[in-house]
């Protein structure tokens, strides 16, 4: 058997609810040359049967059966399972726009160089959406290139994760998804970052990506701040791009604080700290001055690097502005860390 153009390794868990929609999208879909490779993950809400109709009707939805593992192991058996070495990842509680197969299949085979391409999304129902998401949602549609993605690696996870196309031989390669006490997608995303594989966005709104309090993003200790920083201080202190520059870092909140304790703690070294309140203006913490923006930018030696450790979006934006007027380039001279 021939394999098909895509696999779409879909992991269920307790998903009667949303899963006929769900299936009902991807067989919307504008072209038909893909194959479902569903992972039921141990369901007793009738999720199987749902699944058990739609093969009975569509031969190219194919079902695996497994023991309550959780959602890494659902996701590394998909991966074995998939015939075609183009892997889509869907979730069971989302809904596919009609053209979302036809746009990724397409960048990846005009970009031979890119690895995984991910789109932008729209957060549904909109009438519950609580800030935080809707900030979130509005970060993510601000991806409009790879270049966005790279300088955007270590503030969190750049793209959605049921909105990613890869290859699958590539992904394999570095180890394909890991688990642990963090976010399996934003784990995966670093070690593509750090392998130098190529990463794209389709700048199209291709996923509607439900909200609701049991979402597994809001539930599970992995996607804790803490499971975030850990990845994050991994990453950045052993990056070859950071490391043995000097470092300053603007922003002195408690958050940042912590982060940046982790990261010295991890063997990351800093000249100097960023703030704008006078009152913190002369001061030190943990053992480095803080300056104003001024004093930081005269200090400021030609091959340091600025941390933009703020997490408020509107701040940030306004970090950009004053860097990048005294001339200094995103993603260059300073890069944005979450914290």
């Amino acid at each position: 058997m021939n394999a098909p153009a895509c696999s779409i390794v879909l992991p269920v868990r307790d998903a009667a609810a949303t899963l006929p929609a769900c299936l009902a999208s991807i067989r919307r879909q504008s072209i038909g040359d893909y194959e479902v490779v569903a992972v039921d993950d141990g369901s007793v809400d009738g999720s199987l049967e749902v699944l058990t109709f739609a093969a009975r009707s569509d031969s190219r939805v194919r079902i695996v059966t497994t023991a309550r593992l959780g959602l890494v192991p659902a996701l590394n058996r998909g991966l074995r399972e998939a015939r075609s070495d183009i892997v889509v990842r869907m979730d069971a509680d989302d809904l596919m726009r009609r053209d979302r197969l036809a746009r990724q299949l397409t960048w990846l085979a005009d970009r031979p160089s890119c690895t995984i391409v991910g789109s932008h999304v729209r957060l549904f129902p909109r009438r519950t959406l609580q800030a935080g998401y809707r900030a979130y949602e509005a970060w993510l549609n601000g991806m409009r290139d790879e270049a966005a993605l790279r300088r955007s690696i270590y503030v969190e996870a750049p793209l959605a994760h049921p909105t990613i196309a890869f290859r699958k031989s590539a992904i394999l390669a570095i180890g394909g998804y890991r688990d642990g006490a963090f976010p399996e997608d934003y784990d995966l995303y670093l070690r593509c970052y750090r392998a130098g594989l190529g990463f794209g966005v389709v700048p199209r709104r291709l996923l509607a990506w439900r909200d609701h309090p049991d979402r597994t993003s809001r539930l599970s200790k992995r996607y804790s701040r803490a499971g975030f920083n850990q990845l994050r201080v991994a990453a950045l202190t052993t990056d070859p791009a950071i490391t043995g520059r000097d470092i300053i870092v603007w922003g002195a909140g408690k958050h940042a604080r912590r982060f940046v304790r982790a990261c010295v703690e991890a063997g990351l070294s800093f000249s100097a700290w960023i703030d704008i309140a006078p009152a913190k203006i002369g001061q030190e913490l943990l053992g480095r001055p803080i300056l104003d923006v001024d004093g930081a930018l005269a200090r400021r030696r030609r091959h340091s690097l600025i941390l933009v450790a703020v997490t408020n979006h509107g701040a940030r934006q306004l970090i950009h502005a004053r860097l990048s007027a005294a001339g200094l380039a995103w993603g260059q001279d300073f890069l944005d860390v979450g914290t």
